[in-house]
């Protein structure tokens, strides 16, 4: 996702409210400041294990999957939004709290899934 108006402060912070849901299994995957616009980066989101909160879970096989799943993105957006920034995921533009928690459809081994579907998060809560 790309974070606009924002700092790395911002970021850290947000990323500590995430770790303090999701058991301290959250971490950049990648945190880079874009030269060409002050106070924009390009971050994703990942887990340190597959196997705690927080983790994509493949809904068919079972098979715990080494990214970040949808209710840590949620939290993640979150915290930025209170902070004023504006998130550019890979279809939406995030720039109010209503912008976030879009529960949308995904297609899994010819399979139609909710993307809060593919995790435990929910059956662990």
């Amino acid at each position: 996702m790309i974070v606009y108006k924002t700092c790395l402060n911002d970021l850290n912070e947000a990323l500590l409210a995430c770790n303090r849901r999701f058991a301290n299994n959250i971490t950049f995957r990648t945190c880079i400041k874009k030269t060409k616009n002050a106070g924009t980066y390009n971050v994703r989101l990942d887990v340190r294990s597959s196997s705690a909160n927080g983790a994509k879970q493949d809904v068919i096989t079972g098979r715990h999957i080494h990214a970040a799943c949808w209710h840590v993105h949620g939290v993640f957006i979150e915290e930025l939004l209170k902070r004023g920034c504006i998130i550019s995921s890979m279809h939406n533009k995030l720039t109010t709290h209503a912008d976030n928690w879009k529960n949308e459809e995904r297609l899994r081994h010819g399979v139609v899934v909710l993307a809060s579907d593919m995790c435990e998060c929910e059956r662990q809560a």
